[in-house]
């Protein structure tokens, strides 16, 4: 068994949250939640609706033991509410 500082119940691998902190970053330029300038934050937005659904985006769900298709359902639904 490998011992590690992490060895808590329940608790994710560091990893597991490095990658979980890209889609929650994804889901922030999304939303337009940044402190960008107007037409950067749009790019960014833009940037996240063509990542999603890519081989990329499944790689960084399936490392951040998160569903692909249920990551990229809930992307699309953010994407239309924040058109």
């Amino acid at each position: 068994m490998r011992s590690t500082l992490h060895d808590e119940r329940n608790a994710s691998p560091p990893e597991m949250e490095l990658w979980r902190a890209v889609l929650m970053q994804a889901k922030a330029d999304l939303m337009g939640q940044t402190s960008l300038a107007k037409p950067l934050a749009e790019l960014e937005r833009h940037r996240v609706i063509q990542w999603t659904g890519t081989q990329d985006f499944y790689t960084v769900c399936n490392l951040a033991g998160l569903n692909p298709v249920a990551t990229m359902a809930a992307f699309d639904a953010l994407a239309a509410a924040h058109g």
